[in-house]
């Protein structure tokens, strides 16, 4: 069966893609407006967690800002995370090593491999 126009399935879909993290906390701007996320995809290479931040912020984030959503990405493995996540000021996100809101421990580069970050 084809997908409503208005539903969710026949938006069109766009991917903000880091194919090597940086050894950094790789804070990155997705949409600088209004938008919905539908998927994280990629491949958590170290052999620790990481912990992934969303923030509904159309600006870069820091430390001082509080993530709307923290994922847990475990150690060693791909992901495929399905999400419906609706950010009204903008999408960014940032990765650490450790799972407080405030953190700033940095990933090493190449922790997280081929991320692709589905949205509207």
């Amino acid at each position: 069966m084809a997908a409503n126009a208005s539903s969710p399935e026949a938006l069109p879909r766009a991917n903000s893609r880091l194919l090597s993290a940086a050894g950094t906390v790789n804070a990155t701007i997705v949409k600088a407006s209004a938008a919905q996320l539908f998927e994280l995809i990629g491949y958590n290479a170290r052999a620790s967690a990481v912990y992934f931040k969303l923030y509904d912020k159309a600006t870069s984030p820091d430390e001082n800002d509080t993530p709307t959503h923290t994922i847990y990405l475990p150690a060693s493995s791909a992901f495929a995370i399905p999400l419906n996540f609706y950010f009204p000021s903008g999408l960014s996100y940032r990765m650490t090593t450790a799972g407080a809101d405030n953190s700033t421990a940095a990933l090493t580069a190449a922790d997280i491999l081929a991320l692709n970050v589905i949205y509207t």
